[in-house]
């Protein structure tokens, strides 16, 4: 029980966390975008509405820091359920039955848990697997943040190359948007690392060790 209710504390704190970034992010870009407007207006001069090039980066680190709210939640929840201290199949269906929730966020937040129809929930009979299973969730969810890090900051250095060029006159600023291009590249080289270290993890017999690895492949 006290298991349940610190998974339960943790679950509602997270999606409070949540709608507070995401109100805030709304007002700060709704802010950003009158003033650029009012300000250009004023000054009588299209350069303030660059400003309207700040909400993509904004964006961006909201869902990089979202995605890490919602790893740390995660990764607390597989910690208590592969030490058999939680039971997902009770603690979701309680969680889902909370009006207060905002459904959509709960049900995706719960969905990237092993219960019930979810399709590793076939493998988690022993401590191992579970061990297994949870491993491979976290590499599955790494991935998926490293590319939100990556676009985050691709987005970064276009909209910074953008300004420079238009600013100071100068396009060779726009060379900066080359720097996308070496981000991906960098985020690909990491989701080989994080899948060979992942594969290293799992200590299952080859059949089960596939069906993970068909799991992980869905996000590559």
């Amino acid at each position: 029980m006290t298991a349940f209710k610190d998974a339960m504390d943790l679950t509602t704190l997270t999606i409070d966390r949540r709608a507070r970034r995401y109100r805030n992010l709304v007002v700060l870009i709704s802010l950003l975008g009158i003033a650029s407007v009012l300000w250009a207006a004023v000054a009588w001069s299209w350069l303030p509405l660059l400003g309207l090039l700040l909400p993509l980066p904004m964006g961006a680190g909201f869902l990089v820091l979202d995605t890490f709210s919602v790893d740390d939640w995660r990764g607390q929840l597989l910690r208590m359920w592969v030490q058999f201290e939680l039971d997902l199949d009770t603690f979701v269906p309680a969680v889902s039955a909370i009006r207060i929730l905002p459904s959509g966020t709960v049900r995706s937040m719960l969905a990237t848990l092993p219960y019930g129809g979810h399709p590793l929930a076939g493998n988690i009979a022993s401590r191992e697997q579970r061990i297994a299973v949870a491993r491979t969730l976290v590499a599955r969810h790494k991935i998926e943040k490293d590319r939100t890090l990556v676009a985050a900051l691709a987005y970064t250095a276009i909209s910074a190359s953008v300004s420079g060029a238009i600013l100071l006159g100068n396009w060779r600023f726009l060379w900066g948007c080359l720097a996308a291009i070496g981000l991906l590249g960098v985020g690909r080289s990491v989701r080989i690392v994080r899948l060979r270290h992942w594969r290293r993890s799992i200590h299952l017999p080859e059949e089960q060790t596939r069906e993970l690895a068909e799991f992980v492949a869905n996000v590559i």
